[in-house]
């Protein structure tokens, strides 16, 4: 398209206006229109992205814009602005090297590559997202199914992608306002928004002290947490009561798809919360307010993170006892999380290191589904696949290590990789 206009019905918009938060939400940026910039701009361990197809897209004016029109991305840290963090570490410095080896890259590897740099341990599909960049990898197409997480500038990219490539399908406006590309998935029958309207629905039936067999036979797929819920809670009482509506207030911000922008949809939220407040405060007295703040804080980190709905059991178990009380199984998810990632942090690494999958598991037996999962995808070695999986590996190190990563962190020694590892490959 060469006109500086595009015909929308019997609107005429320029080309460079904000597409993204346009009131027809079906809209987007023509297809010729580019979304990276030329590769040989770039440098290693940064992506550019051009400015003007996300222009004014919220959490996006946070990479800052060259000359040319350009945002740059630090791809070792995305957030990172003034320096690059290959510079103090020999590890991201030889993947950089690897990726100056590789003279070219097509658009879907540096997709792939930009999916890894927004990968988050947190997001609820873990260590499933990490199979879905493998998928990417091993295809040479980026696979547009995996969510790997909330940040910038993963699922902006991702919903004009989502939109090329699988015209028809629904799109989405989300809490965060932001246009989210539902791949097809209806939000209300999505698994993860089906046991979050579950929940509601359960909570509120408590909260009118409505006959739980009456709820099973209403919800028998949900029985046993309708059992669960009740078990919890047990009676009705004023303050119990106003905590389960907050939590079913908070519950269903994040639940139901919005009609609303952004700004106001927060503004009403954040309201009508101070109005649960003002109440519980007024029946806890001089009390601290523990339960509440759980309550804040799982809607700080958002119905994607893996723990949700944990979270959300610690927190009706806690109005119940009216105190902060510990469930059955505590730290299994936490424990889970270790073993994916050391698991796929030792596999990868083999791979990279040239060991069989006999060698891996003699190193590490726990790896053995791992890597015979791992290996059959990856099949043979390419110098952009290693890439690619060295970039993946290293993000794996660094995702949230702050919280321990188990035997990653006990045993540095066995999952150490050899010197030449990380080498080029000669073509």
């Amino acid at each position: 398209m060469t006109n500086d206009t595009e015909d929308s019905g019997s609107v005429v918009r320029p080309l460079n206006e904000a597409w993204w938060t346009r009131d027809d939400i079906e809209e987007f940026p023509p297809d010729d229109v580019p979304i990276l910039a030329p590769y040989e701009k770039t440098r290693p361990g940064f992506e550019l992205v051009v400015a003007k197809t996300l222009k004014d897209v919220r959490d996006m004016d946070c990479f800052p814009v060259s000359e040319d029109g350009n945002q740059q991305i630090c791809l070792w840290n995305i957030w990172e602005q003034k320096k690059d963090p290959a510079e103090a570490d020999e590890d991201k410095q030889k993947i950089n090297e690897m990726q100056r080896s590789l003279d070219q890259l097509c658009d879907d590897d540096r997709y792939v590559r930009l999916q890894i740099s927004c990968l988050q341990r947190c997001f609820w599909t873990f260590p499933g997202n990490v199979d879905m960049i493998l998928d990417g990898i091993a295809s040479g197409r980026v696979n547009l199914d995996a969510g790997i997480s909330c940040e910038p500038p993963w699922t902006t990219i991702r919903a004009l992608l989502d939109h090329r490539r699988h015209r028809g399908k629904t799109v989405q406006k989300d809490v965060s306002g932001c246009f989210h590309h539902l791949q097809g998935r209806d939000p209300i029958t999505d698994p993860r928004q089906k046991l979050i309207f579950a929940y509601i629905k359960v909570l509120t039936w408590w909260g009118a002290e409505g006959d739980m067999n009456y709820l099973k036979r209403e919800m028998a797929e949900s029985a046993d947490l309708a059992e669960t819920v009740y078990r919890y809670l047990g009676l009705p009482t004023r303050l119990k009561r106003l905590y389960v509506q907050k939590l079913c207030w908070t519950l269903g911000f994040w639940a139901f798809p919005s009609q609303s922008a952004h700004e106001s949809r927060w503004k009403g939220h954040s309201e009508i919360t101070e109005v649960f407040n003002v109440a519980i405060r007024q029946e806890l007295g001089d009390e601290e307010d523990t339960i509440g703040k759980l309550i804040d804080r799982n809607n700080d980190n958002g119905s994607c993170h893996h723990s949700f709905f944990r979270h959300i059991d610690h927190i009706i178990a806690h109005i119940g006892a009216g105190r902060p009380v510990t469930l059955p199984g505590a730290g299994e998810e936490r424990k889970r999380i270790h073993e994916a990632v050391t698991n796929y942090i030792h596999v990868l690494g083999s791979w990279l290191a040239g060991r069989t999958p006999e060698e891996a598991i003699s190193i590490w037996p726990p790896c053995e589904e791992t890597v015979r999962h791992v290996y059959d995808v990856l099949d043979n070695p390419t110098p952009p696949k290693r890439w690619l999986v060295a970039c993946l590996w290293k993000k794996l190190q660094e995702n949230q290590a702050h919280h321990g990563r188990g035997a990653l962190d006990e045993q540095p020694d066995r999952f150490a990789l050899p010197p030449d590892a990380l080498k080029v490959l000669q073509a």
